[in-house]
């Protein structure tokens, strides 16, 4: 399956792409990279996903309807993960 995970650099959008990817499924992250937790380690998490063959990411912010625009692809699935944690 074409499967979207937004959210992907983080914690538990990185451990889910893996399992995906670890099954064969083709994978497109986004992630907008923020700030709001340690950069270093969600990078870190980009290049393990990296590693895998069926693994596609872009940097893109879900707030901003144009960088929506720029996947035009159609997927099977879309796990949406990307937040900010902690936001009351």
């Amino acid at each position: 399956m074409k499967i979207l995970v937004t959210g992907c650099a983080g914690f538990i959008g990185s451990h889910v792409c893996e399992r995906l990817l670890q099954d064969k499924h083709i994978v497109f992250g986004i992630d907008n990279l923020s700030g709001y937790y340690n950069v270093i380690q969600k990078q870190e998490n980009i290049e393990i996903l990296k590693l895998y063959p069926n693994f596609l990411f872009n940097i893109v912010d879900i707030t901003d309807k144009k960088q929506l625009n720029i996947i035009n692809r159609s997927f099977d699935v879309i796990v949406h993960l990307a937040g900010m944690a902690g936001v009351r």
